[in-house]
């Protein structure tokens, strides 16, 4: 599997963020695992609500942190994964993670990726770093075979 660099940008404000977002969203398809990787407060929330603007999903994207997993469904369906609760491969399996991971039919949205304890094979992995309080460093490599 190969990795190839598909942005590097960084974002001063949530707008900057949430508009990315909007332009990864062009990006995706049916089938695409994306991981989201950063700390407590960094913006995954905030470039999730990006992606589902771009996908044209009119429901709010909140982060699920207290349901773990929430779905959408309008012109393609959306499987929005929580996961910083979940420590450990069991719990994963307790919730069914292994089975939205899977879902072809699904676009699927993992934050937390860190703690995600499963094989998977990732479409894209995003990376965004806090550098203070507005500035954020948003990398997103896209995986192909």
């Amino acid at each position: 599997m190969t990795e190839e660099i598909l942005y590097d940008y960084l974002s001063s404000s949530e707008e900057e963020t949430m508009m990315l977002g909007m332009e990864f969203a062009e990006s995706i398809s049916k089938g695409d695992l994306i991981l989201l990787y950063g700390e407590l407060g960094a913006g995954k929330t905030c470039f999730i609500k990006g992606i589902l603007r771009g996908l044209r999903i009119n429901e709010i994207a909140n982060s699920p942190s207290f349901i773990v997993v929430r779905q959408f469904e309008d012109k393609m369906k959306i499987n929005h994964i929580d996961l910083y609760r979940l420590s450990s491969r069991q719990m994963l399996l307790d919730y069914g993670i292994d089975e939205y991971i899977d879902d072809i039919e699904a676009v699927t949205l993992v934050e937390w990726a860190e703690n995600l304890l499963l094989d998977c094979s990732p479409s894209f992995n995003v990376f965004i770093k806090k550098l203070d309080n507005n500035n954020r460093e948003i990398i997103i490599i896209k995986k192909t075979d």
